[in-house]
Order: structure tokens, then C-alpha cells, then sequence
């Protein structure tokens, strides 16, 4: 996962749960990341993709504290430094998200930490042609 965070963007939460035929079955295999995570400290991959999950689900928090056993487990690792301070970024007010390509002229950006159900904001290009769009 890490490798993929590193050159592309993730998924939101209405993918990661469309993965799943009841959320029920999500939420279980969740906890069962969260006890082996607890059980296996040292663990980054696992502090990595639990953070990722809080991440998507909006704890933030949560996943900034596995974020940070990931840095101090794996140093090096560039993805979970980048992740982090985005997330440290978000909480001090900034935007940070992630931003998709709805077509040549449209695009949709989804902010880290909105609810799972949160489409986001739209945006499009104006065309400066267009009457509408003149000053008048």
C-alpha cells in the first residue's frame, strides 16, 4: 500500500466499503487490524495501513498517532512523513485533500477527514467566451 500511496491517489470511503458486501464484515476485519497492531508495536505496515483506514473513515487524530509509530519504527519512510504532515496541515486549518479529474474541464476535490458520504466540491472551468461570463 505504501508503494502505491506514493504515486497515486487513494481511495475514499465509499470505495474501501463498496470492497465489502455489509460494513459489518469491514468493521470486523478492522478490529482485527487494530489487535494485531496492538499485539506487533513494532509493526510498521501494519500502523501504516490502520492509519491509512482512520484516514479514510475521518479520525485523523488516530491515524496521525500510527502515522507516527510508522516514522519512528521506519525513518526513512518518505510516504507516511508526506501523509502526516498533511494530515498536521489539515488540522491547522489548511485544505488538503485530494483532488480528481471529472473530465477535460471538471474537477472534484474531497478534503482529508470528510465524512465517508461526502462528495466533495466540484469544479469547472469558465468559458471566457461565453455571455454569461462577461462583465457587463
Amino acid at each position: 500500500m505504501n508503494a502505491v500511496l506514493a504515486v497515486a491517489p487513494g481511495m475514499n470511503w465509499t470505495t474501501i466499503s463498496g470492497l465489502f458486501s455489509d460494513v459489518a464484515i469491514y468493521t470486523e476485519h478492522l478490529r482485527r487490524l487494530e489487535d494485531f497492531s496492538e499485539q506487533n508495536p513494532n509493526d510498521a505496515a501494519a500502523h501504516f495501513v490502520l492509519a491509512y483506514h482512520y484516514m479514510v473513515m475521518g479520525y485523523l487524530e488516530q491515524a496521525s498517532q500510527r502515522l507516527e509509530l510508522v516514522i519512528e519504527n521506519q525513518p526513512e519512510d518518505q510516504v507516511a512523513k508526506r501523509i502526516l504532515d498533511g494530515l498536521r496541515t489539515a488540522e491547522q486549518g489548511a485544505m488538503a485533500g485530494l483532488v480528481k479529474s471529472r473530465g477535460p474541464d471538471k474537477f472534484q476535490f474531497i478534503m482529508v477527514g470528510s465524512p465517508p458520504n461526502d462528495e466533495g466540491l466540484t469544479f469547472g472551468r469558465i468559458d471566457e467566451t461565453s455571455d454569461a461570463n462577461r462583465e457587463q
